[in-house]
């Protein structure tokens, strides 16, 4: 998994620097400011934290966040064709808004 939307700001290219930082292990893995969410899903396929917390000032990205959330199985298995559809309607409906 990487992040779906290009982000002003995104970290996708200093990943390799921020492992070195990374716990050995935790528990709760909680993200100020996910934007597209480089971090977060680097963190989420190397770890397996038991609680995730993701913030974000913009309302309209954390409300395709829990629209992913909420529209994927429960067992975490890879989104459906359909989910990746809505998910490129939802971007393409709401692009000026998520930038």
């Amino acid at each position: 998994m990487k992040p779906f939307v290009k982000w002003v700001g995104g970290k996708r290219q200093l990943l390799n620097q921020f492992q070195n930082l990374y716990p050995d292990n935790f528990d709760i893995y909680v993200e100020p400011f996910v934007g597209a969410g480089a971090v977060f899903f680097d963190i989420i396929q190397k770890y397996k934290p038991k609680k995730i917390i993701l913030n974000d000032l913009n309302n309209n990205l954390i409300n395709l966040y829990n629209d992913i959330k909420l529209s994927c199985d429960k067992t975490g298995e890879k989104r459906s064709r359909l989910i990746e559809k809505l998910l490129e309607e939802y971007i393409e409906k709401n692009k000026d808004k998520l930038n």
